[in-house]
This record gives structure tokens, sequence and C-alpha cells, in this order.
């Protein structure tokens, strides 16, 4: 945020107190983080019926506190995506680095067919 140092909407408009920049939404990069993990570990850890179960409401959670930011006035809708955007990009390093890795994963360097 202080890289950026954009301004928050005017204060007219909150219906709630915010501190600091504006850009990225701090609310809505973490709950996509955290509704991310959900998901990644729902992955190795859920039945694939149940992984919808658990996917449906992680993914509606995050879309909802990112709304709620614009909502409260307290974030432009562009903050908010690059939020989104920013959870996004962390968590596909996250996934491209621990592939391979984990319990049940296949590596990236494993031919098809051969595992």
């Amino acid at each position: 945020m202080p890289a950026i140092a954009r301004p928050r909407p005017p204060h007219t408009d909150w219906a709630t107190r915010a501190s600091g920049f504006s850009m990225p939404s701090g609310h809505s990069t973490t709950s996509a983080l955290v509704a991310g993990l959900v998901c990644w570990a729902a992955v190795y850890g859920a039945r694939r019926i149940l992984r919808w179960c658990i996917w449906g409401p992680a993914v509606l959670w995050a879309a909802g506190v990112g709304l709620t930011r614009i909502c409260l006035g307290v974030h432009w809708p562009s903050d908010v995506v690059a939020g989104w955007l920013l959870a996004a990009a962390y968590l596909a390093v996250m996934v491209a680095v621990t592939r391979g890795r984990l319990p049940g994963s296949r590596s990236p360097w494993t031919p098809r067919g051969t595992d």
C-alpha cells in the first residue's frame, strides 16, 4: 500500500472507519489468500464431491469480503480487484513451487501415464 500510496474514496462516503492507503485492499487480499489455501487444501484432503462443498463457500466468502469493502465506501473497485489479483499471483507461485512435493501430487517432471 505505501508503495502505491493511492488515497481512499472521500470520507463522506464511508460507512465505517479505515486507515492507511487504498490500493490494494488488504481485506480482499487476505480473504482471497485464505479462500485459496482452503481450496488448495481441499484438493489433497477431501473427496471429489466434498471439494465443491468447500470451494463454493470459500470463493463466495472471499468475493463477499471484497464487495463489502466497496459497499462500505472505503475502497475503489480497482483496489479490490488488485487485492484479488495479488492473492492469485501469490497462490500461483506457491502451487508451482510445491507441485510434486505434497502427498498425492504428481511431479511436473513426471510424464503422464507413468505415475
